[in-house]
């Protein structure tokens, strides 16, 4: 019979199973969409994507340092595949990097972010300082707002729309940029330089247009999206139909990783951190085996979810 110290240590081995099969599943989410949108996209989403990514370029000296910083990354990332020419001529080796990794994936999804949260700001902004006036263009917006509570309000709600949306919502991390940092460069850049970033972010071409006949197979969210909204119009071709989410497979072949699935990348530093974990809670595991805890600690140390 179990004792209650064994039932104790099980169930933490459980605890941390069960949080291994949440990463698994949304890996496996986010590696399929990422997939998907970039077999959808055309010429047309290409010339799209490229005006997008000249957007960002655009916002780049306008006060916001980390900002100009985050840029400049999804830049260099980019054109590490591109050579800093068009993005249909490297199309066949942007689209060679499979799954959430791949840096066109990446940088739309970065610039999602940005405008879904410039969208709500000025309505932020007016429920927190109210109407702003022309003589508060030289101010911050730590300048204005000097009551904390109200200003941890603020940033709260800057933070939660700095989220990617339709298509790109199906990614959890954004990449090239820390929300709250990015938030606090904005808490303390002049507001007319703000207005401007929001401005230019928010017109012109925009993420969301991009494989828009693909977003309700993707998101699995809404009625069919095609592009021209004339009844009738023919819509781009594809091989996977709209109306559809895509599935979940976790078939394997001779202990293979699950389709859609990105292997857990295993180095030094991630088995290192596992077998210092697994060391300090060695007695929490007690009867459990070290390689099925290690096996456990492991994948939470490759998706950074695990601390010493």
């Amino acid at each position: 019979m179990s004792t209650l110290k064994q039932n104790y240590k099980f169930r933490k081995l459980h605890l941390l199973n069960e949080r291994v099969k949440l990463i698994n599943e949304q890996m496996i989410n986010e590696n399929a969409t990422a997939v998907l949108l970039i077999e959808a996209m055309d010429d047309e989403d290409l010339q799209k994507a490229g005006a997008v990514i000249d957007k960002l370029r655009s916002l780049k000296g306008k006060g916001l340092a980390y900002l100009d910083s985050s840029i400049e990354q999804a830049e260099a990332e980019l054109n590490k595949y591109t050579g800093g020419g068009p993005i249909a001529k490297a199309w066949s080796k942007i689209k060679s990097k499979v799954g959430i990794d791949n840096p066109l994936v990446k940088i739309m999804t970065f610039a999602n972010s940005l405008e879904m949260g410039f969208k709500q700001f000025p309505m932020i902004l007016k429920n927190s300082i109210g109407q702003i006036t022309p003589d508060l263009g030289e101010k911050t917006l730590n300048d204005i707002i000097t009551d904390e509570t109200k200003k941890t309000n603020l940033t709260n709600n800057m933070l939660k729309a700095l989220s990617p949306k339709g298509i790109f919502g199906a990614f959890k991390i954004i990449p090239f940029i820390d929300s709250k940092q990015l938030v606090a460069d904005l808490m303390s850049v002049k507001l007319k330089d703000l207005n401007t970033v929001v401005k230019a972010t928010t017109s012109g071409a925009q993420s969301s247009d991009i494989a828009t006949d693909m977003k309700d197979s993707i998101s699995g969210q809404g009625s069919a999206e095609t592009k021209g909204s004339a009844q009738g119009q023919e819509t781009k071709s594809s091989s996977h139909p709209t109306g559809t989410t895509p599935a979940k497979s976790s078939t394997t072949t001779g202990g293979t990783t699950p389709v859609g699935q990105t292997p857990f990348r295993q180095d030094k530093n991630t088995e290192d951190l596992a077998k210092t974990v697994y060391k300090d809670m060695y007695s929490d595991f007690g009867d459990v085996d070290e390689k099925t805890a290690m096996s456990v600690l492991s994948a939470l140390a490759n998706n950074n979810k695990l601390k010493a």
